[in-house]
């Protein structure tokens, strides 16, 4: 009795462990949304930077459609509008169709505060432009989802630093091109963020500088040998 029970029981556990595949979901890929830093300077109009979708391990993901949204409470910093026009890689729909952006005033709170932020959340969204189609997020794959124009008030204090945060789903979400159009799990929203620094001179005014000291030290020179 004793021996059959031995040999029963590996049967058992080899039966247990195909149960146990059975319920194991597939595996996919893991999907980071993400911002590319960026810096600018009091008073900048017209600054830019990409929102990042990388696929940062697993197998391949079908993209149909996305769409995001993303907020500051830093009152220095102005979103205007967003674009297909990628600054860094590749847009992930070719021609971008279908692509829209709202700059949306909205209402925060802060600090148990209802406030009413202007031009502080911006949302965008796209489609592939073909039906039931869409673009293969392999891994190690970034693509932009688009580029978020913005501008910064002069009274930005230089050090300060923007954070950028995305708003969760349904702001931010994935569909894949099955009839179903089936949501695609964003396993990590990264902040971003904008570093507020000193105004970099414009190349003319480095080149008035430069003529500038160049004529003070051939005066200083001019001078030294009329002393002479």
């Amino acid at each position: 009795m004793a021996h059959s029970r031995s040999k029963a029981t590996p049967l058992l556990m080899a039966a247990a462990m195909g149960i146990c595949l059975l319920l194991t979901p597939a595996a996919r890929g893991s999907i980071v949304f993400s911002m590319d830093p960026v810096a600018a300077s009091p008073g900048d109009i017209g600054d830019g930077f990409d929102v990042l979708i990388t696929n940062v391990g697993g197998p391949s993901v079908d993209i149909a459609s996305f769409s995001w949204e993303i907020m500051t409470t830093d009152t220095n910093i102005l979103f205007t509008s967003a674009t297909t026009a990628a600054g860094v890689g590749t847009y992930i729909f070719a021609g971008g169709d279908s692509f829209a952006d709202l700059v949306d005033s909205g209402v925060i709170s802060i600090d148990g505060l209802d406030h009413t932020l202007p031009g502080q959340k911006i949302l965008s969204s796209d489609l592939h432009f073909t039906p039931l189609t869409g673009t293969t997020l392999n891994d190690g794959d970034t693509f932009s989802l688009g580029r978020v124009f913005f501008d910064v008030a002069g009274g930005a204090a230089p050090g300060e630093v923007a954070t950028l945060t995305f708003i969760p789903d349904p702001g931010s979400s994935l569909a894949d091109s099955s009839q179903n159009a089936n949501g695609i799990l964003i396993d990590t929203l990264t902040p971003g963020a904008i570093t507020i620094v000193d105004a970099v001179p414009e190349p003319g005014s480095w080149g008035l500088t430069l003529v500038g000291l160049l004529a003070l030290g051939a005066g200083a020179a001019r001078k030294r040998f009329q002393t002479i």
